[in-house]
């Protein structure tokens, strides 16, 4: 009987392992910039509008998911990503 070894890494990993680092962490802080912002820029009450925004970001983050593995060029993606975080950055420092 053979020992088993650890599966060796082929061509395409490195794009996947980009992938899943990019929806999970640029997804998050993307994700939670623009709830804040939402938060703040919803009308009603506070607590009103926090929990409408937070309800607004799991679809948010299902989204960034979908649009990271949806695109063609993960740079493009991470460019964009990093594009509208700055975006959500600027408002919050704006309101």
């Amino acid at each position: 009987m053979r020992g088993t070894s650890p599966p060796v890494p082929r061509r395409g990993h490195g794009a996947t392992i980009a992938r899943i680092a990019l929806a999970i962490v640029g997804g998050y802080v993307t994700v939670s910039l623009w709830t804040f912002l939402l938060g703040r820029l919803i009308p009603g009450d506070r607590p009103g509008a926090g929990f409408t925004a937070t309800m607004l970001s799991f679809l948010l983050y299902a989204g960034c998911f979908v649009w990271v593995f949806g695109a063609k060029r993960v740079g493009r993606t991470a460019l964009a990503m990093t594009a509208l975080s700055a975006i959500a950055a600027l408002g919050i420092a704006l309101t």
